[in-house]
């Protein structure tokens, strides 16, 4: 019983230092899907600044085209006011890119940290199998009662 009691004992230290271990990774991956979400926030926080003056060049360019309408403004406001178009746009498209990464580096990192508690939940359950095995092995008296050569009927 003392070799039962003993792979139990090693199993139970091997499962929960791996539950443990997986425990810290999910812990680092949340931690990183955290970064990447404060990440994202930031960049909408800058979209809706760049949107709010973007608001402000149309409407100035709308009232230029008003201006140029009666006569008063030169035609190079036709090209200005296309141009900052062309720039909404650009800015647009590329704001759409780069939520989309960041919201696929979220759901790896969620992922990740689902997979990884998963694990040590598995390593959990394998430190208890373990726990049980070398309790029913006689436990620590197992150790005990080989290394004094008894048979364990202490009489």
């Amino acid at each position: 019983m003392a070799i039962v009691a003993t792979i139990a004992a090693i199993t139970t230290t091997a499962a929960t230092v791996y539950s443990i271990n997986e425990q810290k990774k999910a812990a680092k991956a949340q931690g990183r899907a955290a970064e990447v979400q404060k990440k994202q926030q930031e960049v909408q926080y800058q979209a809706s600044q760049r949107r709010a003056m973007r608001e402000t060049q149309i409407r100035r360019t709308q009232g230029q085209a008003t201006s140029q309408a009666a006569g008063v403004v030169g035609s190079s406001l036709y090209g200005g006011g296309f141009s900052s178009l062309s720039s909404q746009l650009g800015g647009t498209l590329g704001y759409g890119s780069q939520m989309s990464g960041l919201s696929q580096q979220i759901t790896g990192f969620n992922a990740q940290a689902q997979q990884y508690a998963s694990n040590a939940s598995i390593g959990g359950d394998i430190a208890g199998l373990g726990a049980n095995i070398f309790n029913a092995a006689g436990g620590a008296g197992a150790f005990s009662s080989t290394a004094s050569g008894s048979t364990g009927n202490n009489a």
